[in-house]
């Protein structure tokens, strides 16, 4: 990942992404002034697509998640407002393996991949698999203690259990569609740093230097007569649809038993190896996520709580109507490189 130098906007210049603020981390100063030129219609749409995946690495590293983070930067007047806001996810201190993270990642040098630090945790048989099919089911990443401890957290944060079907359906400001903005309890930040999870993602990526999504959960709960399922339905969260489509990886982990009939994540197994031709036989003008998706073979995975699924990016994915008699939930979670070519 290459990183953009500094450039004029259409006002102003920005600050280089070693020019430090008082908490010591780089990227940060220009982070800030490069989002309130944006909400000012004052900087050039491109320098922030180009610097979008170095964005998102200093969200990750210092733990603020996506929606929070650019909620923050758009309500914060100052600098210094958003440093503080930065503390408070970090238990008042600049975390020093952030700014090493973040120093490797502006260096934008590809990751050396030695084969002797790479642990392998997936069978050949589950490669191949991973290979043709596109996704993965990881059982057991959680233990049931795990799970129950984080739907515990959910529960304090939205009035919500799955033994009271009433709570299932109350609304509350963190819910977006099926989607909950929740993303700082203790037990979360354990899961990100499990062994086990990084050890899958890193033998995928073949390369040990990942940074790990500061992600949400998803409650998905039965359709009733007057609950239907919101979306997200089958899509791509793809930058762009110029092939070839570059392998990047995404996941979740389900917290709950979920039958393929309970809002199961769904996907089209194997598109990764079609995607590239399938677009270029788009007529002109064809909005690719627009698509009769009964025509793509979509599959309801099933699994167990605490069994881990991911997924190449390039197969249309989704939820699913949840037609069960208990919620779908589920923990999203992804680790990429922390550099690429």
């Amino acid at each position: 990942m290459k990183e953009v130098m500094p450039q004029e906007t259409k006002q102003q210049r920005l600050p280089e992404s070693q020019e430090l603020t008082a908490l010591n981390i780089p990227h940060l100063k220009r982070f800030w002034h490069k989002h309130q030129l944006n909400k000012q219609g004052r900087i050039d749409q491109e320098l922030i697509q180009q610097e979008w995946e170095l964005d998102l690495i200093l969200i990750n590293e210092l733990n603020l998640g996506l929606e929070p983070a650019l909620a923050c930067l758009y309500q914060c007047s100052k600098l210094t407002e958003f440093e503080d806001f930065v503390l408070t996810k970090n238990n008042d201190q600049a975390p020093d393996q952030a700014v090493k993270a973040i120093n490797q990642a502006l260096r934008h040098s590809p990751a050396q991949y030695d084969p002797q630090e790479i642990t392998n945790v997936l069978s050949e048989e589950q490669m191949a698999f991973w290979n043709e099919q596109g996704y993965i089911i990881i059982p057991s990443v959680l233990n049931q203690q795990e799970c129950d401890t984080l739907l515990e957290e959910i529960n304090r944060f939205l009035n919500f259990s799955l033994q009271v079907p009433d709570t299932w359906y109350l609304p509350h400001e963190s819910k977006q569609q099926i989607m909950v903005q929740f993303f700082d309890s203790p037990i979360q930040k354990k899961i990100r740093k499990k062994e086990v999870i990084r050890k899958a993602f890193a033998q995928l990526w073949q390369t040990n230097q990942l940074t790990v999504s500061t992600d949400r959960v998803s409650i998905n709960p039965p359709e009733t007569e007057l609950w239907k399922f919101p979306g997200p339905d089958i899509h791509w969260d793809l930058d762009h649809f110029n092939p070839p489509i570059p392998f990047r990886t995404q996941g979740l982990i389900y917290l709950t038993d979920t039958a393929e009939n309970q809002g199961a994540f769904s996907c089209a197994p194997g598109f990764h190896h079609k995607i590239d031709n399938w677009l270029r036989s788009l007529p002109d003008n064809t909005n690719p996520q627009e698509q009769d998706w009964s025509k793509f073979n979509i599959k309801p995975i099933a699994a167990k709580a605490g069994d881990l699924i991911i997924w190449h990016h390039a197969l249309p994915h989704g939820s699913s109507p949840n037609r069960a008699h208990s919620p779908r939930v589920v923990q999203y979670i992804n680790m990429y490189p922390l550099h690429k070519e």
